[in-house]
């Protein structure tokens, strides 16, 4: 049931949620109905707040029907899409309070600080300024790929690893079935893990990424892939240094 999108804790078809044990905050990625981040009290589902993208109220039915698809936008050459598209499709949030969100209709992240008393309020940051409503940062996900209806998007999941600083952020490409292994503190690319086909170590309809204690990564496939595959961390933890700043395309 839809209750609108602003005011209310009232869900619609949301995906993903993550509570923050420092102040016992639920964040709910809602979702496939609502383009926003809700955010109530964990024990009693008491309404704090919700943002859209950069932090800024989102938009209406209308107002995302008028923007369209996300590759009709960036033919007009709107690098910034002001609101997230359908599906907002995951929320984390790291150790240090940074708050991530999968706009898979965008193939895009963007990273807020949950520590900011902005975040969740009225708001306005249509241009997304770095700094305002709660806004860090953003990174394009492959964004030269097709989104619904055609594809399903790209950002579709992330985690950290398990070293002190979570220096290392993996993201799940739901269309060109990949891991993105991206430097946290720069959101630049290191590396990549699988790619599309059904046998083992391939990805069909990647849909889930998730890390145990060890940083070993596991993974789960929608659709007719239904399966979860493990992948075993050996070496090191961290990631560090200059990568790439693009985030998917063709891999050098």
């Amino acid at each position: 049931t839809s209750g609108g999108i602003n005011g209310t804790p009232l869900l619609y078809l949301p995906a993903d949620m993550v509570v923050d044990p420092r102040t016992n905050r639920l964040y709910v990625a809602d979702g496939y109905g609502n383009r926003r981040v809700l955010v109530v009290d964990a024990d009693t589902g008491k309404y704090i707040g919700h943002f859209g993208a950069y932090g800024s109220n989102p938009v209406d039915d209308a107002g995302a029907a008028a923007g369209g698809r996300w590759v009709i936008d960036r033919l007009k050459g709107v690098k910034k899409p002001a609101f997230f598209r359908n599906p907002v499709h995951c929320v984390k949030i790291a150790d240090d309070g940074k708050i991530y969100v999968c706009d898979r209709g965008n193939d895009r992240i963007q990273v807020f600080d949950s520590k900011d008393p902005s975040l969740g309020k009225p708001c306005s940051n249509p241009d997304g300024v770095a700094g305002k409503c709660g806004f860090v940062a953003e990174q394009a996900i492959s964004p030269n790929t097709e989104t619904l209806p055609a594809m399903p998007g790209t950002s579709v999941s992330l985690n950290f690893s398990k070293d002190k600083a979570q220096s290392c952020l993996y993201v799940g490409d739901n269309s060109n079935m990949t891991i993105y292994v991206l430097n946290r503190s720069n959101l630049q690319e290191l590396g990549r893990v699988g790619r599309s086909g059904r046998n083992a170590g391939m990805f069909h309809w990647l849909h889930q990424v998730s890390l145990d204690s060890h940083g070993n990564i596991y993974t789960a496939e929608v659709d007719t892939g239904k399966r979860i595959q493990k992948f075993v961390r050996y070496g090191s933890t961290g990631c560090s240094g200059t990568g790439s700043g693009v985030v998917g395309g063709p891999a050098e």
